[in-house]
């Protein structure tokens, strides 16, 4: 699914699936990035065909662009039998500019937001909660 408000701007298209599952089961939730770097930097990453992808950027400016349809497998939180239902397969990841222990700009907080509650409201996953049963809203560190 893409998103009406944000731009379109394709990753790589060897970046997504595993043969086991190109496409995810059911979206559980979010998984929130710290991108550890700034939009060029971000960028570079997202187009090296060795490094992870995620399915949406927001920038401090408050822009937002998606590299990947949100039903598609990113590479951004692994896949490890032990998290079971939470994995690359059934989570959309969310990278953020800027480094981790900064706080996002107020612009790209209240993109973020905009974001998360329309993904939110198109897969009816409820209101966002932080712990089990039923967790549907990540930190990268968790995973």
């Amino acid at each position: 699914m893409r998103c009406p408000f944000a731009s379109w701007n394709p990753g790589p298209e060897g970046k997504q699936g595993y043969p086991s599952y190109p496409y995810g089961t059911a979206r559980l939730g979010v998984v929130d990035h710290s991108a550890e770097g700034w939009r060029a930097g971000m960028l570079a990453v997202l187009a090296n065909p060795n490094a992870g992808s995620w399915h949406f950027s927001v920038y401090q400016e408050g822009g937002i662009e998606q590299h990947y349809d949100s039903d598609a497998v990113c590479w951004h939180c692994g896949v490890r039998p032990e998290w079971q239902h939470y994995s690359n397969a059934t989570l959309i990841g969310i990278e953020h500019e800027g480094v981790a222990g900064d706080a996002l700009t107020e612009t790209q907080y209240q993109a973020s937001l905009k974001l998360q509650r329309w993904l939110f409201e198109i897969y009816k996953w409820g209101e966002p909660k932080r712990t089990d049963p039923g967790k549907n809203l990540w930190e990268h560190r968790e995973l």
